[in-house]
């Protein structure tokens, strides 16, 4: 996994922030990602399920915080293989900020 970790600094709660993961098959036998485990439905992920035939696939992992959601927090996200053996993990950390209001006047 390139990067293993994605650090998406300040979150605006409710809006939506993507971090991009690079999966690797390390074998010599072709690897399918079948599945993610989502802890809660402020996750999205695209690019699963794929074959990983020595090659590389792109994961993305949409992040939207409810407003109201403050400070920092860690998602950690197990990927399921088609293979024996521990799942791989994707890991996103920041710090979920209030949303900016301008206020303006004449």
């Amino acid at each position: 996994m390139e990067p293993a970790i994605v650090e998406l600094d300040d979150v605006v709660a409710g809006q939506e922030s993507v971090a991009t993961f690079v999966v690797r098959s390390l074998g010599n036998r072709p690897v399918s990602l079948v599945g993610a485990d989502l802890d809660c439905s402020c996750l999205a992920i695209e690019g699963i399920p794929c074959e990983l035939d020595g090659g590389t696939v792109q994961v993305k992992v949409r992040y939207t915080p409810a407003v109201g959601d403050m400070g920092d927090f860690e998602k950690v996200i197990p990927l399921h293989l088609n293979v024996a053996g521990p799942p791989a993990v994707l890991q996103l950390r920041g710090t979920i900020t209030a949303r900016s209001v301008e206020v303006g006047g004449d």
